[in-house]
Formats: structure tokens, C-alpha cells, sequence
């Protein structure tokens, strides 16, 4: 029998019907073990993150009070942990000012009550940066006509925490309070002092 001639003669680069390439080969499905474990991986990793971050968070929040050894560079003072208390009263001193006007008096007492105390207050914040300091400035004056000067002064002591680098969120100003004397006042009543308070805030442990 002869060739067919119907028959179309194969084409250049064509693959022969014979020659079929292999399917790839599917990857088996993960088992349910498999994906449990990669899932309790996971929560445990999220879960330590949680636990780190809370930490961290508490850490921040959580700051060490004033203590004896502090009092000491502050005041030069030996005393006992026991003997403060630095959330209510760590340390108390004054500034004091010349009668009637808003000048710190920096001769009484060696100035100990004027500039100096100011400074010495703001170099004692910028070395234990690391606790919770507040720096409260009252004032309280005898006569009413002592009211505004009182309350200028205390204006004055907070301006010059601030100028001498004590930042503001320390510092806790007091309007001036009237005390009623117990017994007559001599001359104007003016006393010219201003209260500084140095204490822990609430948060230290």
C-alpha cells in the first residue's frame, strides 16, 4: 500500500504527539498540624510583644521617689529614707524678696534666700532628671494691700525657675492666701517671703 498523499508532512519544530511533557507535580496540603502549630507560634510571639510593651509602659510610668541620698545633694544633710516623705514634703525653703518690691534680697542670710536658693533649686532638678520632681511656689500675705505684690512675687520666682532651665510642666504655682494674724501687725505686713516646695510626684515608688 502506497503513502498517503493526503497526509501533511510534520513541521519544522513541531513536537511529535509522543513526546508530551510531564505535568508538574502538585505539592501535597499542608496538614492540620502543620498549620495549628505555625498558628500557636504565632499567638505566643503576639503575645510576648504584648508583654514586653506593658512592661515597658509600666516602667516608664513607674519612677524611682527622692530619697536620703538626694536630700543629701540638695542640702548637704545626712538623714534617713525614713525621716522624708517625698510626696508630700521633701524639702521647704523661701525666697525672699525687699520690702515692697520684686527684688530678691540677696544680702540677708548670706543670699541664701535670693538668687542662690534659685539656682542651687535648678541645678539639683537638671541632676536627677530621672524622678518624678515637682517644685511648688506659694505664697500667703497678712493685709490685703499685699494681695497683687504677693502674687507678683510668685510670678517672678516661677519666671526665674524657668530662665534658670526648670522646665514648666515642674513647675506648680499657688495663688497667694490670705492668713487672718493672730495678733496686731507691725508696720506693712509685708514679709517678702515666697515659699518653695520640692516633693515627688505621686507616681514614684
Amino acid at each position: 500500500m502506497g503513502p498517503d498523499n493526503n497526509q501533511q508532512p510534520p513541521q519544522a519544530g513541531a513536537v511529535p504527539e509522543w513526546f508530551n511533557p510531564v505535568s508538574p507535580i502538585a505539592p501535597p496540603p499542608k496538614s492540620k498540624k502543620t498549620l495549628m502549630r505555625v498558628l500557636i507560634i504565632g499567638g505566643i510571639t503576639l503575645l510576648l510583644c504584648l508583654v514586653v510593651a506593658v512592661v515597658f509602659i509600666v516602667t516608664r510610668q513607674t519612677s524611682t521617689c527622692l530619697d536620703a541620698s538626694d536630700y543629701k545633694a540638695l542640702t548637704g544633710v545626712d538623714t534617713s529614707s525614713s525621716d522624708l516623705s517625698p510626696t508630700q514634703s521633701f524639702y521647704d525653703s523661701y525666697t525672699l524678696f525687699k520690702d515692697g518690691v520684686l527684688t530678691y534680697d540677696d544680702s540677708t542670710d548670706g543670699g541664701q534666700h535670693g538668687n542662690q536658693l534659685i539656682q542651687k533649686i535648678a541645678n539639683f532638678y537638671k541632676a536627677h532628671t530621672a524622678k518624678p520632681i515637682l517644685i511648688t511656689v506659694s505664697a500667703s500675705y497678712l493685709t490685703p494691700d499685699n494681695e497683687l505684690l504677693t502674687n507678683q512675687r510668685i510670678a517672678t520666682v516661677q519666671s526665674s525657675l524657668l530662665a534658670a532651665g526648670v522646665p514648666e510642666s515642674v513647675v506648680v504655682v499657688s495663688g497667694a492666701s490670705y492668713i487672718t494674724p493672730e495678733d496686731a501687725i507691725e508696720g506693712d505686713g509685708d514679709t517678702g517671703e515666697i515659699s518653695i516646695a520640692i516633693t515627688s510626684d505621686t507616681t514614684c515608688r
